[in-house]
């Protein structure tokens, strides 16, 4: 979801915000990639993943993810990882307009997480869930991060208190198609 935002973003950039190019990865490719990423151990249905291994496996991929535009492939050229300590409540919302969307990892309670209009975090738990950071706003003086969780393809958006994240990926695209 982050490199089809990414890639919108880069495609918007140099062709106008009313681009027509769909980049979206197949279900097919995301099928694939989830095989892949259990052959070398990133992930584990039951125990779930460590995003940077993850991301190491979608860099590895030449040829990318296809996309629904069968001539242009999604390529993640390079990440960042940015622990929460190395960031500022200034440095994250200038990350967000600058860079556009970037891969969160927080602390959730499956509980108190979904039922939570903008959720606080949990730091008795690990950083454990994956989200796509889109926004932010401030509440009463609280950076609050807008995200698309990965419940379904298209989200739901959530709000989420900026002390909730363990850390934050930012992805680099490969512009060729």
């Amino acid at each position: 979801m982050c490199m089809e935002a990414q890639y919108r973003r880069l495609n918007e950039k140099n062709h106008g915000a009313n681009s027509s190019c769909v980049l979206k990865a197949t279900a097919e490719a995301v099928e694939s990639l989830k095989d892949m990423c259990y052959q070398r151990g990133a992930w584990a249905p039951n125990d779930g993943a460590a995003t940077e291994d993850v991301l190491d496996v979608i860099c590895s991929l030449e040829q990318g993810l296809s996309t629904v535009n069968g001539d242009t492939s999604l390529r993640l050229k390079s990440y960042e990882t940015i622990e929460d300590d190395e960031l500022s409540p200034m440095k994250i919302t200038s990350m967000l307009h600058e860079m556009g969307p970037l891969v969160g990892v927080l602390f959730a309670d499956d509980e108190a997480y979904c039922s939570s209009a903008v959720y606080r975090g949990d730091r008795d738990v690990d950083g454990n869930h994956v989200v796509v950071c889109t926004g932010y706003l401030y509440v009463d003086d609280e950076l609050v991060i807008v995200i698309m969780d990965n419940d379904e393809s298209e989200g739901p958006v959530r709000f989420v208190l900026y002390e909730a994240f363990e850390e934050f990926h930012v992805l680099t695209v490969d512009a060729s198609s």
